[in-house]
């Protein structure tokens, strides 16, 4: 089940949906195959605009009739966080496993107050965004992404622990929610945070 936090309309993102557009009178159907790129179906830029992750992002919320509730990687990336190339593919909670290319879904179940809104869009929380990466992404890959994350956002482990305490049967959980990330131990083990250091500490204690 997804429960996203309520999005308002994305602010200075170059994307568009075509069908509306047309149907509000500011493009016509020529404008859009001669002037325009088709980024996901019905979604659209201008030929000559440079997009950014952001842009792609908005665009791949709007291919999913604006029900997506933006995760993983492409969270991390509005939280803040450093490091992320611009091309990965836009992960998105929802229950669609038929997204174009470009586009990443996971019929995830998100509990309330595990999504907020950021720039106009659903994005999943720190804590929430560091659960899906931890157990999504390889060990050294999810160790980077995590520091990112965590120097961005301030993130600490019990933060994360108590997100997968509330998903014991997670997909790449290893069966257990205090083993969730491949590259942090959980905070009553980690000597070097006590249990209540950033994720970034307890992830450079462990490797």
């Amino acid at each position: 089940m997804v429960c996203p936090a309520v999005a308002a309309s994305p602010a200075m993102a170059v994307v568009f949906v075509g069908s509306e557009g047309v149907a509000a009178g500011s493009v016509t159907k020529y404008d859009l195959r001669a002037h325009h790129l088709r980024i996901f179906p019905d979604v659209y830029a201008p030929r000559d605009a440079r997009l950014t992750m952001f842009d792609r992002t908005v665009a791949a919320w709007l291919w999913s009739g604006r029900r997506g509730v933006v995760a993983g990687l492409s969270a991390s990336a509005l939280h803040g966080a450093k490091w992320i190339d611009d091309d990965v593919p836009i992960e998105l909670v929802l229950p669609n496993a038929r997204a174009p290319r470009g586009v990443s879904t996971h019929n995830d179940d998100l509990r309330p107050g595990e999504s907020q809104t950021l720039r106009g869009l659903p994005v999943t929380t720190p804590a929430r965004t560091a659960f899906d990466v931890g157990r999504r992404l390889p060990g050294s890959r999810a160790v980077e992404a995590l520091d990112a994350l965590s120097n961005a956002t301030g993130l600490t482990v019990p933060a994360v622990t108590a997100i997968a305490d509330q998903h014991p049967g997670a997909r790449n959980t290893g069966g257990s929610s205090s083993e969730w990330l491949p590259g942090c131990v959980p905070p009553r083990s980690c000597t070097a945070c006590d249990g209540h250091g950033s994720a970034e500490t307890a992830v450079r204690a462990q490797i």
